[in-house]
């Protein structure tokens, strides 16, 4: 009899007590504590927000290209350029573009200057190319230079 109890006693177990009892559920939130924190932490240090596109800069650009192309198929364009005139040029091109662009225009072969073009602002720089006007050869580019009024 005394093998019996012997045997009971050896399989059953006590339950313990006090902190002991407690030590998984402990480890299992201190895991979750970690996690947390490692997810936390990577996700932070790689939230890098994308940049936004410049589209102001190229939307300027199609702007005064379209508008040079606007006069050439009208036929002003290789008028104005036949007769170098570049005030005239900048005045029909700004009434083409928005209000709060400040242009400047020059009329050349080769070498061509900045003019008075602003130095401390974004200038955004087109060139169009006119090769002849009524069967007489130019071979002169236009450059538009824009940039916002401030």
């Amino acid at each position: 009899m005394d093998n019996i109890l012997k045997r009971e006693t050896r399989f059953k177990r006590e339950k313990p007590s006090g902190f002991c009892s407690l030590k998984g559920y402990i480890y299992t939130l201190e895991a979750l504590v970690v996690i947390t924190f490692v997810i936390l932490t990577i996700t932070f240090m790689f939230n890098v927000t994308p940049q936004q596109p410049e589209l102001e800069i190229s939307n300027v650009k199609q702007q005064g290209f379209e508008a040079l192309e606007y006069m050439d198929k009208r036929g002003e364009l290789r008028r104005i350029v036949w007769e170098n005139d570049e005030a005239e040029l900048e005045s029909q091109v700004s009434q083409l573009l928005s209000k709060n662009l400040k242009i400047e225009s020059n009329i050349c072969s080769f070498n061509c200057s900045a003019g008075s073009v602003a130095g401390n602002e974004t200038v955004v720089g087109v060139r169009y190319y006119v090769a002849n006007y009524r069967n007489i050869y130019l071979g002169k580019k236009v450059i538009l230079w824009m940039w916002r009024k401030i």
